[in-house]
């Protein structure tokens, strides 16, 4: 079981994009068990995945409730055979009642307990948890706690990009305070416009400041995209088709990053947090 948090600090990267379309390609092109986590009190991750799955169910308990009582059968939603998601509505952005609750060396592994109580009760291939764009919040540092790997999404600008370096080194922070096994697999570009200058200027930026973590396979926008979040998922006619072939590459190549760290103990994007 992978636990992947996907982040950046800044807003409108793609990082619910991601999430949730990875989430989908895992489950419904490659039949992967996968639960994706809604960590952000936005909830856009779970408005799209209701969307996609229209007929699912709705959930019994909400996550705030969830970490109160423990109970995951309640707040956990069955979207399809192979595809569940732990929702998030407004409500969750209290989780700062339950922080100030806890002790503080504890309180960034909330949702660590709650990955572990999931790898004992579920045998899911991939977890993906979907943060809001804080810095240094309860949100990211419990999600960064809770993972095995961050996959960062930033936008070919200059501000998304001095982001990022910023989230390498809170990255880079939180795995030395903590001694956690957790590593950065990775930075995955979303082209703003392809072939645009400043989009080429900082993907060259990048290439020279992420070095091998830089997914060598790009996102671009398109209408379609806009489309998935507006409606749900979908995979049907040749724009949906085109979406999804693009997302299936930077899958299979996250995949492909997992294995050779599974296989060598060594990955070549930890060279950023050391």
């Amino acid at each position: 079981m992978s636990v992947i948090t996907v982040g950046n600090f800044k807003g409108g990267v793609g990082k619910t994009t991601v999430a949730t379309i990875l989430s989908y390609i895992a489950s419904e092109q490659y039949g992967k068990k996968v639960l994706l986590i809604d960590f952000d009190p936005q909830g856009n991750a779970t408005q799209i995945m209701k969307r996609t799955y229209a007929e699912a169910p709705e959930e019994n308990e909400s996550f705030i409730d969830m970490l109160r009582t423990g109970n995951l059968e309640n707040s956990m939603i069955r979207l399809s055979s192979k595809l569940s998601l732990l929702p998030a509505d407004s409500s969750l952005a209290n989780l700062s009642d339950i922080i100030s609750k806890t002790d503080i060396l504890k309180k960034r592994y909330i949702l660590k307990n709650v990955v572990e109580k999931i790898r004992e009760m579920y045998d899911f291939d991939h977890i993906f948890i979907d943060v809001p764009p804080t810095i240094n919040s309860d949100f990211t540092n419990n999600a960064v706690y809770a993972s095995d790997y961050i996959l960062m999404v930033f936008q070919t600008q200059q501000s998304a990009y001095e982001s990022s370096l910023s989230f390498v080194n809170f990255l880079r922070d939180r795995k030395n305070e903590s001694n956690l096994p957790f590593e950065l697999i990775g930075a995955v570009p979303v082209l703003i416009k392809r072939s645009g200058k400043v989009d080429e200027k900082i993907l060259n930026m990048s290439k020279t400041a992420f070095s091998q973590a830089l997914f060598e396979n790009q996102i671009y926008q398109r209408e379609r995209i806009k489309k998935f979040g507006a409606e749900g998922i979908k995979n049907k006619d040749m724009h949906d088709k085109k979406v999804i072939h693009m997302f299936n590459k930077v899958y299979i190549e996250l995949v492909d990053r997992i294995q050779a760290v599974s296989y060598t103990h060594l990955t070549l994007p930890t060279i950023l947090l050391v």
